[in-house]
């Protein structure tokens, strides 16, 4: 690839693909329940949980609209990134190999640098702008394809 690999910036809006794929997920999950051979107080229990979760998935995920949900990403070649939640806090970390990037999809892993739980973003298509989702892809993929070959 000719050139230099730059930083890169997403904004990130709602996805409906995600909050459509979420909620069915998690339609699916209570649905699975009905079958099975447990007490109907264990059923609503666990469907109680399996509801609860969608509502936090949504919320977070899908409708970027918690406190820690990820409304930024810059990402740099070396594949050091900058995450800006909807409150303003600013996370500094490292881009997890683990991250998965396809036209489709792209999930970008990320552990943090002072430490604490790993973050996750998951972009689809109409989680930002076309260009900045396709800078996005490229640098992680050589950027990660640079890092590895150090």
């Amino acid at each position: 690839m000719g050139g230099t690999l730059g930083t890169v910036e997403v904004r990130l809006r709602p996805s409906f693909t995600l909050g459509t794929l979420l909620a069915a997920g998690h339609l699916a999950a209570g649905a699975a329940l009905v079958p099975l051979a447990l007490p109907v107080a264990v059923k609503v229990l666990v469907g109680l949980a399996v509801v609860a979760s969608g509502v936090a998935s949504l919320w977070r995920q899908a409708c970027l609209r918690a406190s820690d949900a990820c409304v930024r990403l810059v990402v740099q070649p070396d594949l050091r990134i900058l995450l800006q939640t909807r409150a303003g806090r600013t996370i500094a970390g490292t881009v997890l190999p683990s991250s998965l990037v396809t036209p489709w999809l792209t999930v970008v892993q990320v552990a943090p640098a002072e430490g604490g739980r790993l973050r996750t973003a998951v972009l689809f298509p109409d989680s930002a702008d076309a260009e900045s989702l396709r800078a996005l892809r490229v640098v992680l993929r050589w950027g990660a394809a640079a890092a590895a070959s150090r």
